[in-house]
């Protein structure tokens, strides 16, 4: 996956996960929330999950994402 819209083009390990994933491994996000049953449906699946890590150096660490697009593609 490539994302881009925010700085360079950055190429990103990503894959594809059902909503029950987190629960079943016993894993939260530090903030936000994870997948509902909903948006595994075709065209409501414009969701993603990140890392802290890259969620720190690609987005500051900010708490509110505003004002700016990002498109990762496969």
């Amino acid at each position: 996956m490539t994302l881009t819209g925010t700085g360079d083009a950055e190429p990103l390990n990503a894959g594809q996960i059902t909503a029950s994933l987190p629960a079943t491994l016993g894993v939260a996000p530090i903030i936000g929330r994870t997948f509902t049953a909903a948006e595994e449906e075709p065209g409501n699946d414009h969701v993603v999950l990140l890392s802290d890590q890259l969620w720190r150096e690609r987005f500051g660490g900010a708490r509110f994402w505003r004002g700016g697009h990002s498109t990762g593609n496969y």
